[in-house]
């Protein structure tokens, strides 16, 4: 939203649109200048370089306290390519986006030896609060709902091919 500077900053202008914890602190930057001309061709100057720590930088460092905790870190340092990850740090205000938690998910399923669901991801965004979660012996309420809806699938599927027959 280019030239809007509110006092009351993305949050307010944004109202309860979407999770304030899916607001970015680093909403608009002032460059002084238009990257494009007037045709809507890039201008060959190069843009500054934003400081990436942004909100990180106000979260103290926690280090992790367990071995689950330790391969969380190492693997969100992976793929966010990040040298350090504290267990209190959020996901999305470190650098990770949805393309990312992809990512995370499929790597995360590889390494530990518990499901996890995709949702779980979104929902706990720190290693801690991931941690937490996984350590419980509940299943995840996520996952059992797509356990539940892929058995209803397979049970449809089935009630469909004995009335046809058995054909296929």
């Amino acid at each position: 939203v280019a030239g809007w500077t509110g006092s009351e900053g993305a949050g307010g202008w944004l109202g309860d649109a979407p999770p304030m914890t899916r607001v970015t602190e680093t909403f608009l930057v002032t460059i002084g200048f238009s990257p494009y001309s007037s045709s809507a061709r890039r201008v060959g100057l190069d843009l500054p370089h934003l400081d990436a720590a942004g909100p990180a930088a106000e979260q103290p460092y926690v280090a992790p306290e367990n071995e689950l905790e330790r391969t969380l870190v190492e693997l969100w340092q992976e793929v966010l390519g990040l040298e350090r990850v504290g267990t209190q740090d959020n996901f999305f205000d470190i650098g990770g986006h949805s393309l990312l938690v992809v990512k995370l998910h499929r790597e995360l399923n590889a390494r530990i030896d518990r499901p996890v669901a995709l949702t779980d991801l979104y929902r706990f965004t720190t290693i801690r609060a991931l941690t937490g979660h996984l350590s419980s012996d509940a299943p995840s309420e996520g996952l059992t709902a797509s356990t539940d809806r892929a058995q209803r699938r397979r049970e449809a599927m089935q009630q469909r091919r004995r009335r046809r027959g058995g054909k296929r």
